[in-house]
């Protein structure tokens, strides 16, 4: 491969936290409410056993549950579940699915001392390098850490990365077939203008990460192209993107993700996805372990069994056909049913930290004829 490199991730390492602190003024608490009922406060009297890791599942199995934050696809949800509770029947996952509040609730959670959650699955890398909240790991804490070879880029003191997806194309299956859209270059048709849809980029961390890296790799121009096209811009993401393209009221939609087109089209709606090149961007997703969890040990034989070579291919095949899940392990071993880059490929990724106080932010999201969203 011609190697991976970033785009900007150490621009301003001031930047960081700016967007959970800015989040947490406009939180809602519904999370905070909803888990309640399913994990309550910190003081279950619950700690790491001592012993090594088979003292700490046997303590997990004791705990009987592990209370699982996820902003993943339903199908990878019910996929890495079904997978983990095969392996440790004693121990239920609670699933809480978070929605595009996430940052927000979780900030309000704990700047008010709630501590109801084990593991968090996101998008939200600024989120969990709170060294405050989350776990510092190492593979006393996740020993899969240790087994694999994980690139520095994919795992930090306070999150691993849960996978790393490949970004694409979705299109109706009734309008076209596809497979002349290959490069980012072939997503520029003339006959996609007003039949696109793009979700916004200030909408998601991975949104704003591919504007990066499209217009560092591609230059301004493309993503001038890309708004010549007239494309209707979704405030809520990626998930009324496809549904748009599901219900054939556009043709095509970019950037977007295998698992939320796998959604769709394993009930039948005509939706098809495909990993674009030229280059690949690749946009890993992060792990993170609660400070303080009702569940300390069950949190960790959960986030374990969740990056390892067992967890990643329940993660690959849910998401997608084989050979173009656009899904991969975060380390380096081949895993069943992932995605492999083709030889060559250069892989780049955009920086997820961008807020609307770097002049980079105001920058990409102006070529598209955007400004920053108020509250």
């Amino acid at each position: 491969m011609k190697g991976w490199r970033s785009l900007g991730g150490a621009r301003n390492a001031r930047r960081r936290g700016r967007a959970v602190r800015g989040l947490a003024g406009v939180a809602v608490v519904t999370l905070s409410l909803v888990l309640a009922g399913c994990g309550g406060d910190s003081d279950s009297g619950s700690e790491v056993a001592d012993g090594g890791w088979d003292a700490i599942v046997d303590a997990a199995n004791k705990e009987g549950e592990v209370v699982f934050y996820s902003s993943d696809s339903d199908s990878i949800n019910a996929a890495v579940i079904e997978a983990f509770e095969k392996e440790y029947p004693d121990i239920k996952v609670n699933l809480v699915k978070a929605g595009p509040d996430l940052a927000a609730q979780v900030a309000t959670e704990k700047q008010s001392g709630i501590n109801s959650g084990d593991v968090l699955s996101t998008g939200f890398q600024d989120l969990v390098e709170n060294k405050d909240w989350f776990l510092q790991l190492d593979d006393t804490v996740m020993p899969t850490l240790g087994e694999q070879t994980w690139p520095d880029n994919m795992v930090t003191d306070t999150w691993v990365a849960k996978y790393v997806q490949y970004l694409g194309v979705a299109w109706n299956t009734d309008v076209m077939d596809g497979e002349d859209l290959n490069t980012w270059a072939d997503v520029l048709k003339p006959e996609f203008k007003g039949r696109l849809t793009l979700p916004d980029p200030r909408a998601t961390s991975t949104n704003i990460s591919w504007l990066d890296a499209i217009s560092n790799v591609l230059g301004d121009e493309y993503v001038e192209q890309v708004s010549a096209l007239q494309p209707k811009i979704e405030a809520g993401g990626s998930v009324p993107a496809t549904q748009d393209v599901a219900a054939g009221a556009q043709d095509v939609s970019y950037p977007q993700s295998s698992m939320l087109v796998a959604d769709l089209s394993s009930k039948g709606a005509p939706i098809a996805f495909k990993v674009l090149t030229d280059p690949l961007i690749q946009v890993p997703g992060q792990l993170a372990i609660f400070k303080e969890s009702p569940n300390p040990n069950a949190a960790r034989v959960f986030a374990n069994f969740r990056v390892s070579p067992e967890g990643m291919s329940a993660v690959c095949i849910a998401a997608g056909p084989p050979g173009q899940t656009g899904f991969s392990a975060a380390f380096e071993e081949p895993v069943d049913g992932c995605y492999t880059a083709p030889e060559g490929e250069e892989v780049v990724q955009g920086d997820k930290n961008l807020t609307p106080e770097d002049e980079r932010y105001l920058h990409i999201i102006g070529l598209l004829g955007l400004e920053p969203l108020t509250n």
